[in-house]
């Protein structure tokens, strides 16, 4: 069973801005799955890098077609996507210097931020999108 599932409640209405965050949603999948097998400590240092890696990419994506389609709220966003990146990367160097297990922490923030950033955010942002012609 996942630890966070996609539903379509959470689908923003961009097809793009969706499958990548299912991707997100898979590599926090992943981090639950080694908790449950006893490796989180092993894999953690590995799914927040994947996790930092992917949210840059994902997050260069939506602020591309922020520009591209003149979005006012761009500011706002863009602020929340770079604190997230720096509270990963936080949690990335804690767990570099004390080596303990931080699967349970990790799991917990990253779940709650995703889906109230989605369900907030990123709806009204994809509302923003469709209604100013993108699919």
């Amino acid at each position: 069973m996942a630890y966070i599932d996609w539903t379509e409640k959470l689908s923003v209405g961009i097809d793009i801005i969706d499958e990548q965050h299912k991707v997100l949603f898979q590599i926090i999948n992943d981090l639950h799955d080694a908790m449950k097998a006893g490796q989180s400590k092993l894999v953690i240092k590995d799914v927040l890098a994947r996790l930092i890696d992917y949210t840059n990419f994902h997050f260069s994506m939506e602020e591309t077609l922020m520009e591209q389609y003149g979005y006012m709220e761009s500011p706002a966003h863009k602020k929340m996507h770079k604190d997230l990146v720096a509270d990963v990367m936080t949690l990335q160097l804690k767990f570099e210097r004390s080596q303990r297990a931080m699967g349970v922490q990790v799991l917990t923030f990253l779940k709650v931020w995703l889906n109230e950033h989605i369900l907030k955010t990123d709806k009204t942002f994809g509302i923003y999108l469709r209604q100013s012609g993108m699919k």
